[in-house]
């Protein structure tokens, strides 16, 4: 759920595998954070919750942060996932929001499809790509499984380009 995309303002949801992640960045969507986990699990039969309510939105409107389990376990390590054949590892207790950017999986596939349209342009010149602002290489991978020689990834975050660079061995 990636909120005013889906018509639902203030309220995000990622599922990474068994895995739910919510954010509630408003104070409506705040207030029924309950009913909506309730929901959220009985759709999709996830018994692990975890909230990260913790975007500096809230506080314009009257919310503190918070984050925490909200149902089951809190994942010990990163929860490894597959997006069109490439594995990531998602940090959701100390990612950047709830951990990976799924909003942008179809991004991701445009940028491989790119890849792969100019090494069938270039034949046997190598496709080099800079990813700035990187976070954890999502880009960058999907560039070499496209067929990129290089990907080097630039983020100020110490930590996402750690987790980029796990990523790459995946």
């Amino acid at each position: 759920i990636f909120g005013e995309t889906d018509g639902l303002p203030g309220l995000v949801v990622d599922r990474y595998g068994a895995q739910l992640v919510i954010q509630c960045l408003a104070a409506g969507v705040a207030a029924q954070r309950d009913t909506l986990v309730d929901a959220l699990v009985a759709a999709t039969g996830c018994v692990d919750v975890y909230e990260r309510s913790d975007a500096a939105v809230r506080a314009r409107e009257g919310l503190e942060s918070i984050t925490g389990a909200l149902r089951g376990l809190t994942p010990s390590a990163p929860i490894e996932v597959e997006e069109d054949g490439i594995r990531y590892g998602v940090d959701i207790v100390s990612g950047h929001k709830t951990g990976f950017y799924i909003d942008q999986r179809d991004n991701r596939r445009v940028v491989r499809e790119e890849i792969e349209r100019l090494r069938a342009q270039r034949i046997g010149e190598p496709i080099e790509m800079l990813n700035t602002f990187s976070y954890t290489g999502g880009f960058s991978l999907a560039a070499l499984a496209g067929g990129a020689a290089t990907a080097l990834n630039v983020d100020s975050s110490a930590e996402a380009l750690a987790m980029a660079e796990l990523n790459a061995q995946r």
